[in-house]
């Protein structure tokens, strides 16, 4: 069987690329540029709908841009069609996210601090519905002099859309309105200097899960039904490694909830750990992938006979393909390739 997946290239001529691999033969086909960008920063896949997100600056604090691509039944170059493009968001996104009912993207701006929504209708774009700014800092002056939105994320029951801002050590609340707008609704803080960066919530909705960026560590915070929430658990992932490596990255869930994977990008040490999941409030490190480099985005692979795992290292500029082995707790390196630039988003 031969599956597409599309990858982010973050260079300033970047765009995106198709890789083709043959889970059958387990390798990679072939990779083509299917469409042109720059600092191509994020996807969101809705069906057959592939959102593209532009971390690009421009003259203006809204010079952000965003595309929207039907993705076809054609392999490498000719796998997507583009539908509809805006040019308006915050500038310098890094992150984008769709809502629950498939009707309004969320935008975080590292580059202005600001928030935004942004209505949508299968691929087509409609108007900006809030834009929120922000004023704040915290104790790192190199990283945290001002606010740096870094991430998006809805809660299950679609009511709150978060947001990890890694310069005021905060992960803020927004209430979801009618039509997709966004509300104030209060933050959790973390600890200072962290710099919180991606997060995920347990299926229930009944925890959220903070990766931090300035300080390798877990977050665990119990949720109210409100959008409030109280830190249970702060855990250093990976107590050997020496302070300048700590570097977090990506975080995501297996599809039964039952593992928690996090990355790590260190400029000299760069893994991904596996926790497993049976107490919620307690997650347990058990099982570390060694040896990448600067994985910044990385998927798990579930519909399959066995599962797989693609890592992307930015600064080698490889996509790895791993096979993935649960019972035993270990990866086995399949295949990999070198032609696509700076990698930092897999759909």
């Amino acid at each position: 069987m031969i599956r597409t997946f599309f990858i982010a290239d973050w260079n300033r001529e970047g765009g995106v690329y198709a890789l083709d691999f043959d889970f059958d033969q387990e390798k990679v086909l072939g990779v083509q540029k299917a469409a042109e960008g720059k600092n191509t920063s994020y996807f969101e896949r809705d069906g057959e709908i592939l959102y593209v997100l532009s971390e690009i600056g421009g003259p203006g604090k809204f010079a952000g841009k965003v595309e929207s691509f039907e993705i076809l039944a054609a392999e490498g170059a000719d796998a997507l069609k583009k539908i509809d493009e805006f040019v308006g968001i915050p500038s310098g996104c890094p992150h984008l996210r769709l809502s629950n009912d498939r009707k309004t993207l969320y935008f975080a701006s590292y580059g202005t601090g600001a928030v935004a929504s942004l209505s949508v209708d299968h691929g087509k774009f409609g108007k900006i519905t809030s834009c929120i700014p922000y004023i704040g800092k915290s104790v790192n002056p190199a990283r945290q002099e001002s606010p740096h939105a870094h991430m998006m994320c809805t809660d299950p029951s679609g009511k709150f859309v978060f947001c990890c801002d890694l310069g005021t050590d905060e992960v803020r609340m927004y209430r979801i309105l009618s039509e997709g707008e966004m509300l104030p609704a209060g933050a959790l803080r973390t600890p200072a200097g962290y710099g919180p960066r991606h997060m995920i919530f347990s299926q229930d909705g009944k925890y959220l899960y903070v990766v931090c960026e300035l300080f390798y560590h877990l977050l665990v915070y119990a949720l109210d039904q409100e959008g409030g929430g109280t830190l249970v658990r702060d855990i250093e992932i990976a107590p050997e490694l020496p302070e300048d490596q700590n570097w977090g990255a990506a975080i995501k869930f297996s599809r039964d909830g039952k593992l928690l994977f996090t990355s790590n990008r260190g400029t000299k040490i760069s893994m991904i750990d596996v926790f497993d999941m049976t107490d919620p409030e307690n997650p347990q490190r058990f099982s570390t992938l060694p040896g990448l480099s600067h994985p910044r985005d990385f998927m798990l692979l579930e519909d399959y006979e066995k599962p797989y795992l693609i890592v992307l290292n930015m600064v080698t500029e490889t996509v790895e393909f791993y096979a993935f082995d649960r019972e035993n707790m270990k990866f086995t390196l399949l295949d990999s390739t070198k032609e696509i630039p700076s990698p930092v988003c897999i759909a």
